[in-house]
């Protein structure tokens, strides 16, 4: 009980650390210099600053967490696990790209359920990609949602390119 209180607190002081507006890279800086495995606590908030990747904070931090590397597994698995699209495409893309393939294979059940969204921001084709990478999953199962995906993108490209020619557009 008591070392609960004591983390408690000790997270209660650390999440002063943490940037207060897009633009805090003041603060990034102080918690980069903190280092790992001292921000351990604050790494799920961390996370929230590289959601939207023109935020002035998002770059440093993502670089920042690239380092902890795979430690961030049980963290990223809860972004993943989350409804929010765009973070998610943030994790993938910025955190999660060059891991091993054992931490790859941890992440493999929500990678596998973001590959079949077609409505996640780039998401789903971040977690085929790993997911192939990796030679995590069966290549079949892989290979038929890519070519799901490509097909229904290019209907989507021949609508597009459809409505523009009814404008006078012509054809992009």
């Amino acid at each position: 009980m008591r070392g609960d209180a004591g983390d408690r607190l000790r997270r209660k002081e650390l999440r002063k650390l943490l940037p207060t507006n897009k633009d805090d890279l003041v603060a990034v800086e102080a918690l980069v210099r903190l280092g790992y495995p001292a921000v351990q606590p604050l790494l799920h908030d961390l996370l929230k600053w590289i959601r939207v990747e023109s935020w002035s904070v998002a770059k440093p931090i993502a670089d920042f967490l690239v380092i902890i590397g795979p430690a961030l597994a049980p963290e990223v698995g809860r972004v993943l696990a989350s409804r929010d699209d765009l973070w998610k495409s943030a994790v993938l893309k910025n955190i999660v790209t060059d891991w091993p393939t054992d931490a790859i294979r941890q992440l493999s059940p929500q990678l596998f359920m973001i590959a079949t969204n077609g409505q996640s921001w780039g998401a789903d084709l971040l977690a085929l990609r790993l997911l192939a990478r990796h030679s995590v999953g069966d290549p079949e199962w892989i290979s038929g949602w890519l070519e799901f995906k490509r097909n229904h993108h290019n209907a989507r490209l021949a609508e597009i390119a459809d409505i523009l020619r009814l404008m006078g557009g012509g054809a992009a």
